[in-house]
């Protein structure tokens, strides 16, 4: 997993987009648990979007303290293989 971009440049009060990519090679990913931590006095979490790879919340968003945790998984019929990407939050 590699969190996208890898570094950000905002003004204080601006709003920017945090994700994350994957890539599986050949094999497949049905869930995957994932916990993020970051400056609580840098960055205020707004909103989590799970994305069109891991469209499923197993268990609901939570961030405090400078922790983000989020379980998500696919669809049952669906396991993901490849490259893929979703946001994190704004």
């Amino acid at each position: 997993m590699t969190v996208l971009p890898s570094s950000v440049t905002a003004k204080v009060g601006a709003t920017t987009t945090i994700g994350a990519s994957a890539n599986t090679g050949t094999n497949t990913m049905s869930a995957m648990e994932l916990n993020l931590t970051y400056d609580p006095t840098a960055i205020q979490v707004v909103s989590f979007t799970p994305g069109t790879i891991l469209p499923v919340v197993l268990k609901s968003e939570t961030h405090a303290s400078g922790n983000i945790s989020v379980i998500l998984g696919v669809k049952p019929t669906a396991p993901f293989r490849g490259t893929g990407h979703w946001e994190l939050g704004k």
